[in-house]
């Protein structure tokens, strides 16, 4: 299969999440109004904290600082605790073993998948310090033969060190992924043709308490920007589809 060119260009993106010289860029501090504006009935965490900065792939703190940081706080904090800090991040996997690489930085034609696609890597700071992240690939399924486009969001892993958790910093990166979530499909109903119809998926490949809520967050969070498209949207060509969640429990 052939390379193509994007159909999402820098000028569909008029918010927080741009499309830039490192493919999406999105850095944003969550405060109150942010909280409050999410649908965090599973999420019981006070709104009223500090702002929180959240940052995809940061450029001053690559990948392998993220996960040294996490890994050093795993083990002081909560040794004993079984879980791989790192899936989540860009690398790959030597059985129970994952060497973590760079923070991909194209928005590119994935030929393997037939996707234009872009792993994400939402990082969480206390301070200047990372205390947690969520991994979340954003894609765009279309065919150059139907104007339909469909917008993938895949999250792999939310994860908050020991020492910061209880804190808030698993509800702000919740936030900042829904809040990416709809800038992403308001680039889409931007770029989409006349006649297209715009619908979302939201996958996840875990089992938990705490990642079903915040992957039952996100699909809603998706699903209300459909409707506020459908019923308050400019464009009157474009039909809005429903948000499908496949989360695997």
């Amino acid at each position: 299969m052939a390379r193509r060119s994007s159909l999402l260009k820098p000028k569909h993106f008029k918010d927080h999440l741009t499309l830039g010289e490192r493919g999406l860029e999105f850095d944003v501090w969550i405060d109150e109004l942010d909280r409050a504006c999410c649908i965090c009935d599973d999420l019981d965490v006070p709104h009223e904290r500090p702002a929180t900065r959240v940052v995809v792939n940061p450029k001053e703190h690559p990948a392998a600082k993220v996960a040294a940081s996490l890994k050093r706080a795993k083990a002081r904090y909560l040794p004993e605790e079984r879980m791989n800090v790192v899936y989540g991040l860009p690398g790959r996997s030597h059985g129970n073993q994952r060497r973590v690489g760079d923070y991909e930085l194209e928005w590119q034609f994935q030929i393997d998948e037939g996707i234009d696609a872009q792993h994400l890597v939402f990082v969480c700071f206390d301070g200047r310090r990372p205390v947690g992240y969520a991994g979340c690939g954003f894609g765009l399924w279309w065919d150059d033969d139907s104007p339909d486009l469909t917008a993938s969001l895949s999250l792999s892993m939310v994860y908050v060190a020991p020492q910061a958790r209880g804190r808030g910093f698993g509800i702000d990166l919740s936030v900042a992924m829904s809040l990416a979530g709809r800038q992403f499909l308001d680039a889409l109903y931007r770029a989409a043709r006349p006649g297209a119809e715009v619908s979302a998926s939201v996958t996840a490949d875990y089992e938990s308490d705490g990642g079903e809520a915040i992957t039952r967050q996100l699909a809603r969070e998706i699903e209300c920007h459909l409707d506020f498209l459908r019923e308050d949207g400019n464009r009157s060509s474009i039909r809005l589809g429903s948000c499908a969640l496949d989360a695997g429990w």
